[in-house]
């Protein structure tokens, strides 16, 4: 058996730039971040250290990820569905209304008691219809397809401005 002539490639391969708002999370918190959204208690003191720009960015940006790869079903049923209030806040406080009121409506789903601990809120969602949330990510679909630099682009920004104040 003669032996196998292997051809070298050279590729280039960007390195990956973290956006701004992982930066963000990894400057305050990272996985504590993560860890501290299953309940109630445990979410407050985490934001409590937390500066309340930084905190929003971070929440509205949980929102945008969870909804963009889901819908607000997937975001209620993972831990950062603990996040919605504070994210709301944040969207409206960088102009992004449309978002902020997709997002509304989609907590409005739960009533007047949203349950903010996470098995809580897994076990009314058991009791609401498929469709449940599926007019408030379209609302919020629309937004994002209506803002002229999208909310992404919006919380790189904030978290850039905010990233550098922290030098």
């Amino acid at each position: 058996m003669t032996g196998l002539q292997v051809e070298e490639w050279e590729t280039d391969v960007p390195e990956f730039v973290p956006p701004a708002t992982m930066k963000l999370m990894q400057r305050w918190g990272g996985d504590s971040f993560l860890n501290a959204c299953d309940t109630s208690a445990e979410f407050h003191a985490f934001l409590s250290d937390l500066p309340a720009d930084v905190a929003g960015v971070l929440c509205a940006d949980s929102l945008l990820r969870d909804v963009m790869n889901g819908t607000f079903d997937q975001y209620f049923h993972n831990s950062f569905g603990i996040t919605i209030t504070r994210a709301i806040s944040a969207m409206q406080a960088f102009g992004l209304s449309g978002h902020a009121e997709a997002a509304t409506h989609a907590l409005m789903v739960f009533g007047a008691d949203f349950p903010e601990d996470r098995l809580a809120r897994m076990d009314r969602m058991d009791d609401l219809p498929e469709t449940a949330f599926d007019e408030a990510t379209d609302q919020f679909h629309a937004a994002e397809d209506s803002h002229p630099i999208g909310m992404h682009e919006v919380l790189q920004r904030q978290a850039n401005q905010l990233l550098s104040k922290a030098h």
